[in-house]
């Protein structure tokens, strides 16, 4: 018997204000969340979500829809609780309007493995620490994060990340199926 298995990575990149590398990342995740679990339900099985599901947003409110159009948004925090598949969303998010992603090919790999990546980036003016990164599906707001009806898909917390100045974090999420 084949054991299907899903993961998913999160490469970072910080620059300088010149462009310049000066911190790169490697972050495994074997977290499976429940919201990237429903939408995947909604969206390749037409099953309708109910309450059980536990599909909540990032205001911790129980919802049976999910938005099924693109574009995804990244957000960035500086919250250190673990997440959890009861606690994926920013913590403490570091900005209020969430950041467009560029979503990838899906891949196919060595033997079965299938990827795609989605990335995304942002420019901080001061020099920011960043702990938290996360996908969201916004079905509401773009430029409120905590807004009822946005659905974080996943989030990785991290040993600080500085920013400096001027500074860009790139976040690079890995969905793999194996």
């Amino acid at each position: 018997m084949m054991r299907t298995r899903w993961k998913t990575s999160l490469d970072i990149v910080v620059t300088d204000r010149e462009g310049k590398v000066v911190e790169r990342r490697h972050i495994e995740s074997d977290l499976a969340l429940r919201n990237l679990l429903c939408i995947i339900a909604r969206l390749s099985f037409n099953k309708t979500l109910v309450a059980a599901d536990g599909l909540k947003d990032v205001n911790n409110n129980a919802s049976t829809t999910v938005y099924t159009g693109p574009p995804i948004y990244q957000m960035l925090g500086s919250g250190t609780t673990p997440e959890t598949s009861a606690d994926y969303r920013i913590q403490t998010p570091l900005y209020t309007s969430c950041d467009a992603a560029a979503i990838g090919a899906v891949t196919p790999g060595a033997g079965n493995q299938v990827t795609f990546a989605v990335t995304s980036s942002h420019t901080f003016a001061s020099a920011t620490d960043v702990y938290e990164a996360g996908l969201l599906d916004a079905a509401a707001s773009t430029t409120t994060y905590l807004t009822n009806g946005n659905f974080q898909i996943t989030r990785n917390t991290f040993a600080k990340v500085t920013v400096p100045a001027g500074g860009t974090f790139t976040g690079t999420y890995t969905f793999t199926e194996n």
